[in-house]
């Protein structure tokens, strides 16, 4: 059995994890070692036995140094299979980015570094990571590539094309909130096995990777903005209500401080009942997120410096 990942965030109504790319173009492996996007990224499996099924999961991840491949967290809770350009790589270690937590039915922190033993002997590239004080500017051109399906609704939820690396363009984006948000009402964008994947900006060294997949939501992107608008809000109305009856345990000294809440996320057997019961949706055509690399570039420097 396949399943792909790419989260569904429960909001108002639904959001999910990555998939493939949406109104993408096949990549065909003749042009890895052109510098294109193909160059930088990875394919990724979790297989894992449940009950007598076993079920694969795709994602995607990028290279950020030569032996060193950033992802999602959900695509690295368990020791991955790593493939570039068909070959296999092996795998060193595995670190998950403090906080990271995924029960199945929510995640955060969704960041994930894989070592690999040795760097890959065909044409490959490393992306680079951007400065904290840098801004990603309205109407840019953002390359998006990943190994997803192309779609997910009632109609296309028992299609197999994931596994297939395909690559597009997206010159929407919103940054809110440490996530970079896409607009996938038109155009291209995520889907599921596209967990993991990069964001990336063309320029004269090569491609900047700004962000990570982690969801994809049915919501539109203002309706996503409004909605997280709206949870941040109550969140903080409650903490305001709670720290009236004095500290909580996180608010006393030197006690951990937790800034992001955990997004919900769909089961399978949540989709597929939700599909059914609105045939309409496609989960790939509304709001694409990712997580926004300068919110983490201390604990992503610091495992590249490892050796």
């Amino acid at each position: 059995m396949i399943r792909s990942f790419l989260f569904l965030s429960v909001t108002i109504a639904l959001a999910s994890p990555a998939l493939a790319v949406v109104n993408g173009t096949k990549v065909n492996s003749k042009t890895v070692g052109l510098g294109g996007p193909q160059d930088y990224v990875v394919g990724l499996t979790i297989t894992e036995k449940k009950g007598k099924e076993t079920i694969t999961s795709y994602c995607t991840g990028v290279f950020i140094s030569p032996t060193t491949v950033l992802t999602a967290g959900h695509c690295a809770h368990k020791k991955p299979a790593v493939k570039f350009n068909g070959k296999s790589l092996e795998v060193k270690s595995v670190q998950l980015l403090s906080g990271f937590n995924y029960t199945g039915r929510s995640v955060s922190k969704d960041l994930a570094i894989v070592k690999l033993k040795k760097a890959p002997k065909s044409s490959f590239k490393v992306a680079r990571i951007p400065d904290r004080n840098e801004n990603l500017k309205t109407g840019l051109n953002l390359n998006i590539i990943g190994y997803g399906k192309t779609g997910l609704s009632s109609k296309t939820l028992l299609l197999d094309d994931m596994g297939i690396l395909r690559q597009g363009i997206s010159s929407a984006y919103f940054p809110f909130n440490n996530e970079i948000l896409i607009d996938q009402s038109v155009g291209t964008g995520i889907c599921q096995g596209d967990s993991g994947s990069p964001l990336l900006e063309e320029n004269t060294q090569g491609f900047t990777v700004w962000g990570i997949a982690g969801t994809a939501s049915s919501l539109s992107l203002q309706r996503y903005i409004n909605q997280e608008k709206r949870k941040q809000a109550k969140e903080a109305q409650e903490k305001e209500t709670a720290n009236q009856d004095g500290p909580s345990p996180v608010d006393q000294p030197g006690a951990e401080q937790t800034q992001e809440s955990p997004k919900k996320v769909m089961t399978s057997q949540d989709l597929t009942k939700f599909l059914s019961q609105n045939p309409h949706v496609d989960f790939c055509k509304g709001t694409g997120v990712y997580t926004d690399l300068r919110s983490e570039l201390d604990w992503i420097k610091s495992v590249l410096a490892q050796p």
